[in-house]
């Protein structure tokens, strides 16, 4: 356990909270000034939820952060909390049974897990009940990647990295009738993806899914676990839209990024608008997190004006 580690462990999850408050606090003092991580959200929920009057979109821009900086703590707490005390902090599971249910599938399963609430809570409920093969790229921070590299070695889960030889993993796993967890909205290499509508605006969307869900024929579920008031919920959703095991990569792309549109749909601040969704794809949104307010706005309303 390196340095990191030890000193998570010592602080109460209420203090790692704590602390996450305050980091919210700075984040959100310069409206007008903001930080990078704001400056992101704001570009993205003008784009995505256009009809958002300001002050609506203000309190979400706040509410993502709170949102954002608690999910952080709890994600460090997590990686250094033993996986049968992190199981106490879920409160509700919505979709047990089919959860259960798809595991068991001799075709294998995927699970489409966006960036929505607390991922790393939900992967020791995830590997309570199965063995989930998982992409994992390391973090940048060599004391960081060492903590949640053996946080989620101590679930019952198979690490692979994000290349070729992981996604072989990946595919003879899921032949095998094994069960992958893929986060399908990462931004992909330009090979790795193609253009495909994201709340109406073209976005690089990953391929993989559709790749292996229509060579395998496997099982499709969505998982979530978000935040409430006195823990988390998981949400387990059955998939069944056959454009999402579709040949055709910007047919499967669409129908998945509607999987994560809905998803969003269920608590929109706790999905990570900070990240940069949209920055390859449509040329016409080059540069597109360097952009001033009004000129994301001016943007917007002109994708509203062609029909968007």
């Amino acid at each position: 356990m390196n340095w990191l580690a030890r000193s998570i462990q010592i602080v109460p999850l209420g203090g790692l909270r704590a602390i996450a408050r305050v980091g919210a606090f700075f984040l959100k003092a310069r409206s007008h000034e903001p930080s990078k991580i704001r400056r992101n959200i704001r570009t993205n929920l003008l784009l995505t939820h256009p009809n958002l009057s300001e002050t609506e979109r203000l309190k979400l821009e706040c509410e993502t952060i709170d949102y954002l900086c608690a999910t952080a703590a709890d994600s460090l707490k997590c990686w250094v909390t033993p996986p049968s005390e992190v199981m106490g902090w879920i409160t509700q599971i919505h979709g047990e049974e089919t959860y259960l249910e798809a595991t068991q599938a001799p075709e294998g399963l995927i699970a489409i897990v966006p960036h929505m609430g607390n991922w790393e809570v939900m992967n020791a409920w995830v590997s309570e009940h199965a063995s989930p093969t998982i992409m994992y790229k390391p973090d940048k921070s060599p004391a960081l990647n060492q903590m949640m590299l053996a946080g989620r070695q101590r679930l019952n889960a198979t690490l692979v990295p994000t290349d070729a030889s992981g996604v072989k993993s990946i595919f003879v796993a899921i032949k095998n009738g094994g069960f992958s967890i893929i986060l399908p909205d990462h931004t992909p290499t330009l090979s790795g993806g193609v253009n495909a509508p994201f709340y109406g605006i073209p976005a690089l969307t990953t391929t993989l899914v559709g790749k292996l869900a229509s060579k395998s024929g496997c099982r499709l579920i969505a998982l979530s676990c978000l935040k409430t008031s006195d823990g988390y919920s998981i949400y387990c959703d059955p998939l069944s839209d056959p454009d999402l095991w579709s040949k055709d990569p910007v047919v499967q792309a669409t129908a998945m990024n509607r999987v994560i549109e809905k998803q969003i749909s269920r608590a929109p601040s706790q999905y990570i608008w900070n990240y940069e969704r949209f920055r390859r794809g449509d040329p016409t949104l080059q540069g597109v997190y360097s952009w001033s307010t009004p000129s994301v706005q001016a943007f917007a309303k002109r994708l509203q004006s062609n029909g968007r």
